[in-house]
């Protein structure tokens, strides 16, 4: 005996699939896109924090005393770190590359013993690859807010980095 659907009853399935449809696609969006202006706080705008594990990291300042600099232009778009999922560390230092393993716990990364690359570096390059090294040999606090990171030691010292993109 074939089933018969009254035109109420098909309205009201149609209805419940098109709302049950629309609150799984808007659920999905979230939090998959980012916002106008994201990293870059104004009226109205949300942000979102980029990931920590999985994002390259460039490096864009040094911090000494919570005080935050910009790289000297000399050493612009020398250093760059990627922590993966699996705990390895792979580090652009400023001449050299390196790479560790590292534990993140709370707001701080313990990292392990960094096994770098022996190029001579001089002059602004070789004061980045001196806070890398610093920064990536311990352990530091990390903070990120929108698509800046900053990592700092115990003696306050440490560098800041913004998240690269494609």
């Amino acid at each position: 005996m074939p089933i018969r659907t009254t035109p109420r009853a098909l309205l009201t399935t149609t209805l419940s699939t098109t709302l049950a449809v629309t609150a799984l696609a808007a659920l999905t969006a979230c939090g998959t896109e980012k916002a106008p202006g994201a990293g870059r706080p104004g009226p109205g705008t949300v942000t979102t924090d980029t990931p920590l594990v999985g994002t390259e990291w460039q490096v864009t300042g040094l911090r000494s005393a919570g005080t935050d600099t910009a790289l000297p232009k000399a050493a612009r778009d020398r250093a760059r770190v990627v922590l993966h999922k699996d705990g390895r560390v792979d580090a652009r230092l400023g001449c050299n590359t390196g790479s560790t393993k590292a534990t993140v716990e709370g707001d701080r990364i313990t990292f392990g013993r960094l096994i770098t690359t022996r190029m001579g570096c001089f002059g602004p390059a070789a004061d980045l690859e001196k806070a890398m090294t610093s920064a990536l040999d311990s352990e530091a606090r990390y903070a990120i807010k929108g698509d800046r990171l900053t990592l700092t030691t115990k003696d306050g010292k440490g560098v800041t980095l913004t998240a690269k993109t494609s």
